[in-house]
């Protein structure tokens, strides 16, 4: 028996047994196998083999004649199907249709010699992609480490992912809350900040993404991601730079925002907590017209709180707009927006090892305690952002996207700190009087991040190739102006007075007065000695 021969036989008695058996196995079950909807991209290829493949997955017994599909190539399949919908779309144009039998398997006939049931196949059923929703705790596709939509499994890189109902049902309020729970991470790794989320991945501080662009990256005016419009969020460990270029070799982090759906949904949270803990989140998403060619999405979060630091809130006012146009069945267009206001302070208090490591004859330094001036101190940020993603399927084998979103990111920041290393013999003597230090910080960064890339899906044979050619530029522009302070009133650490008057330093005492315009050629490394570890 030739070669050729065999390898169509083989699967084809296969098949004839597993129909044989189909009796003796739950019809239940192997029809909500076979009715699943799954995501095709088949080009044109041999038929036995692309039948055999789509039968293989959707757990349908398929009985081939090797007569019948020898010298037959099978129609390209691309879109959702049930199993058997992506059946008859492969034997398109090929003069054969499906015949089921009475045991459930199917087999091949010529056109005309029978009149098979109509199949229904629903384009809105759920289908997961790697830049929408996910159903449960569980991601099964991802884009990050590949920038393509791609089945996790098939990644060969370490990934977790954190999905939008995880982090409901865990009441995340923070990036550093969505991945505490993730290998290869420390989070909060400068103990608990209003202000920025801190963390390390291997040792580094990762990358943040959004929708596969960078977000800016400062000193203090760094842009702190709303979890409650994120759809999802992914933690990629290990050097990725090959892939995405300005990334540390720890990892990055890579967000998806909420985007329009086409079916509705709508959602509000209230919010009550211990440090006086108010907020208030919303969400809603669905159809602008009855044909589904206009989506919209809006989220967003308002909070009114206290945090366990005295004298210092944390409130938050945020709105997220989306817009997708569906221009046709292979073009989308989807406008993401975003609008952050902070009105907090610094809730890492840095504070000095006496009365907190060291024993003092003044006591413990409590945990609670506000060391500045309420009077004087503020965190003043506001942010937005706006872009869009833009989607085209050429043919079967090409496809483009395209990134790009515009950001800026305006800071005003007083903060009055014990001064630590700068009073001979220590910050704190023993009746617990401290001096102390102001950091006064106005900062301005502003973004234009763009990312191209095409895409190709083809095979060769019995291998499935995916290529990605892609250019990407980045545009940064930042205005830092930092001034230290060192002639603010001594207090007691034990009971601090507040309202003392207080001076903010001229400009011309400044420790930094820069204008810097960036655009980035290769990989950075964040530098562990930077000014944004200061206080």
């Amino acid at each position: 028996m030739s070669r050729a021969v065999d390898a169509l036989l083989r699967p084809s008695l296969m098949a004839l047994a597993i129909g044989l058996a189909t009796p003796l196995a739950s019809t239940a079950l192997f029809a909500a196998e076979q009715s699943a909807m799954r995501a095709y991209n088949l080009p044109s290829a041999q038929l036995a083999s692309t039948l055999n493949q789509i039968a293989s997955q959707a757990g349908i017994a398929l009985a081939l004649d090797p007569a019948l599909v020898s010298g037959r190539n099978s129609a390209p399949v691309s879109g959702q199907y049930n199993g058997v919908g992506a059946l008859q779309a492969a034997l398109r144009g090929t003069g054969l249709q499906l015949q089921q039998s009475s045991a459930g398997s199917y087999s091949l006939v010529a056109e005309g010699s029978l009149a098979l049931p109509e199949t229904n196949i629903d384009a809105n059923s759920s289908f997961e992609s790697a830049w929408g929703p996910v159903e449960g705790y569980t991601a099964k596709r991802t884009a990050a480490g590949t920038k393509t939509d791609t089945a996790l499994v098939e990644v060969p890189r370490s990934i977790s992912i954190a999905t939008r109902q995880q982090m409901s049902d865990r009441g995340v309020q923070s990036l550093d809350d969505a991945v505490k729970y993730m290998p290869g991470i420390v989070s909060a790794s400068f103990g608990s900040d209003t202000r920025y989320d801190w963390m390390r991945v291997r040792g580094f501080e990762p990358t943040q993404f959004l929708d596969g662009l960078p977000l800016p990256r400062g000193v203090y005016a760094n842009p702190k991601a709303e979890t409650w419009n994120l759809d999802r969020l992914a933690l990629l460990r290990g050097p990725a730079s090959s892939v995405y270029g300005q990334t540390p070799p720890g990892g990055l982090l890579d967000m998806v925002s909420r985007r329009p759906q086409a079916e509705s949904s709508h959602e509000i949270q209230l919010q009550y907590g211990s440090d006086n803990h108010r907020q208030i989140n919303f969400a809603s998403t669905g159809k602008l017209d009855e044909q589904g060619q206009f989506l919209y999405g809006v989220s967003g979060v308002v909070r009114d709180s206290g945090t366990q630091i005295d004298h210092i809130d944390n409130k938050r006012y945020n709105i997220a707009p989306s817009l997708t146009w569906n221009i046709d069945e292979d073009t989308s267009l989807t406008f993401l927006s975003q609008f952050t206001r902070d009105d907090t302070g610094a809730t890492s208090q840095f504070y000095p090892i006496q009365g907190t490591k060291i024993d003092m004859p003044f006591g413990k330094v409590s945990r609670h305690k506000n060391l500045g001036d309420p009077d004087y101190e503020y965190y003043d940020r506001t942010y937005y952002a706006l872009g869009y993603a833009f989607e085209h399927r050429f043919n079967d084998v090409w496809q483009f996207r395209q990134n790009v979103r515009y950001t800026k990111s305006e800071l005003s920041f007083q903060t009055i700190t014990v001064g630590s290393y700068y009073q001979p013999g220590g910050p704190v003597d023993n009746e617990g009087n401290a001096s102390r230090m102001s950091t006064n910080v106005d900062e301005d960064i502003s973004q234009f991040a763009l990312d191209n890339n095409f895409q190709a899906d083809f095979t060769t044979g019995d291998i499935s190739h995916t290529v990605l050619i892609g250019l990407d530029h980045q545009r940064t522009e930042s205005d830092f102006l930092s001034i230290y302070g060192f002639n603010v009133p001594p207090t007691n650490v034990n009971n601090p007075v507040y309202g003392l008057p207080i001076t903010r330093p001229d400009r011309a005492s400044a420790s930094l007065d820069s204008n810097q315009q960036t655009v980035p050629t290769a990989p950075s490394i964040p530098d562990p000695l930077a000014p944004d570890k200061c206080p």
